[in-house]
């Protein structure tokens, strides 16, 4: 989750910006550095947007991410921001916060990506069971096509993917699947992260232990066009997935906005499932998944909130997200 410098505040301001001057801004716009608390600029006029504001401030750029696409996006600011959870009191900080902001916006029952760390993994999935939230929770696998300051090994990928399952699992004595809080997820971040040895393998340790999967599937043009080129020998990106065993009536498939005939055949075939994300989407101009067509094959859709890639934990916000995405 990319994470704003600056806040901005709009409406009515009234300031003293000199001794004895007292000055009124009906429709203004007040800018904050959020790492030293102080005032960067004001304007007369909230009607300029904020970016704009800020670089006349500042004199710099200034963004969240939603300046990008995807996978520009991910190399600017995601993978940097998650390979900072290296560090566990950092991992320890920021899930607490998190998860109750998540449960706070209406989300019971959520599927979450950690990152590729494991005692951040097992931070996560202890602070969820103690919020007393239901989730799956992964370790993401990235072996491949990652950069060097966050990426695994395959051997390493599998086996703290393996010392996760176990930690998650034992920490909740021997419950019933159907009773448990917290369940682990097998995660790889998607098919163009992972190498094929990887995926192969993730596929057994989630029929090993009879565990869900999570990952993401044609979000956006250039994702699948990567997705192609890194696995040349299949048809379309869903197909990546299906040939490692990883497609199924226990897998959960992140947004598919640029889903082929063929490949709507093989999650219906397969019962694998889709998690709308249209806040995501919209805000990232992946595109709009036609929830419709998916409904009329048969394929199960669930509802998202993808806060890293959205603005909102809220499902509510999702959820008008979603009529949305229908209507247009």
């Amino acid at each position: 989750m990319a994470h704003a410098k600056f806040s901005l505040f709009t409406g009515c301001i009234v300031d003293t910006p000199v001794m004895g001057e007292l000055r009124i801004l009906v429709n203004g716009a007040l800018g904050i550095d959020r790492s030293t608390g102080r005032i960067v600029g004001t304007s007369e006029s909230s009607g300029t947007p904020a970016k704009e504001l800020f670089e006349q401030w500042t004199g710099q750029q200034v963004s969240i991410g939603h300046d990008l696409p995807l996978m520009d996006w991910l190399n600017k600011y995601t993978f940097k921001h998650e390979s900072e959870f290296k560090d566990p009191e950092l991992a320890r900080k920021f899930y607490k916060g998190a998860i109750d902001r998540v449960i706070r916006n209406g989300v019971t029952f959520a599927a979450y990506y950690g990152t590729i760390h494991l005692e951040a993994n097992r931070i996560l999935a202890d602070t969820i069971r103690n919020a007393g939230q239901r989730a799956f929770v992964g370790k993401v696998c990235m072996d491949a096509n990652s950069p060097d300051y966050y990426s695994e090994s395959t051997a390493e990928s599998i086996e703290q993917t393996q010392e996760f399952i176990k930690q998650v699992l034992g920490g909740q004595g021997n419950c019933p699947a159907d009773t448990r809080l917290v369940t682990p997820i097998i995660t790889p971040r998607f098919a163009p992260s992972c190498s094929s040895e990887c995926l192969g393998a993730l596929g057994e340790l989630a029929k090993r232990y009879q565990l869900p999967i999570q990952s993401h599937l044609c979000e956006n043009p250039s994702e699948i066009e990567f997705a192609r080129q890194c696995f040349p020998e299949c048809t379309s990106y869903t197909e990546i997935y299906h040939k490692h065993g990883l497609l199924g009536n226990r897998t959960i498939m992140a947004h598919c906005v640029h889903m082929t005939a063929e490949e709507l055949a093989i999650m219906r075939d397969t019962g694998t499932g889709i998690s709308h994300c249209p806040t995501s989407n919209f805000t990232l101009g992946s595109g709009l998944a036609d929830v419709r067509r998916f409904v009329a094959q048969g394929i199960p859709v669930g509802l998202g909130t993808d806060v890293g890639g959205g603005y909102t934990p809220s499902i509510l916000d999702a959820m008008r997200m979603a009529a949305a995405t229908n209507r247009h």
